[in-house]
């Protein structure tokens, strides 16, 4: 029989995994991030405004918030949100410079189809 550390301990249980990425958004334009796998927590930060939603209709309607600059146009505060997505939504709201926009995301080891779905679409089926 085996021995030592190995042997000895078990292997640790790995439940969440990183994605991060830096994100270029042309003036007036959108970004999506798709994640591979559904997120738990993600932390968000811009070098200036950014409007972000889950969805492109959100962004474009009311459904979304504007992470604003800490001086006029300077770098936003990292924003962090315990969110469970597939994915991100990040609008551009100057007309003249790009953006860049920088998350931190920790993916769950689930799939999309474990989390409920919260809409009143369809009559909140899955909520208990």
């Amino acid at each position: 029989m085996a021995s030592g550390y190995i042997a000895e301990n078990q292997a640790p249980n790995v439940t969440h995994v990183p994605a991060f990425e830096q994100v270029t958004i042309a003036a007036s334009a959108t970004s999506t991030v798709t994640f591979e796998n559904t997120t738990a927590h993600v932390v968000i930060q811009s070098n200036t405004d950014v409007i972000v939603g889950v969805s492109t209709a959100g962004v474009a309607g009311t459904s979304s918030f504007r992470l604003r600059g800490t001086t006029g146009s300077g770098p936003t505060i990292p924003l962090s949100l315990p969110i469970q997505t597939k994915q991100l939504v990040f609008s551009n709201p100057s007309s003249t410079d790009a953006i860049y926009v920088s998350y931190c995301a920790t993916l769950t080891r689930g799939e999309a189809a474990d989390f409920p779905a919260l809409t009143s679409a369809n009559g909140f089926e899955k909520v208990e």
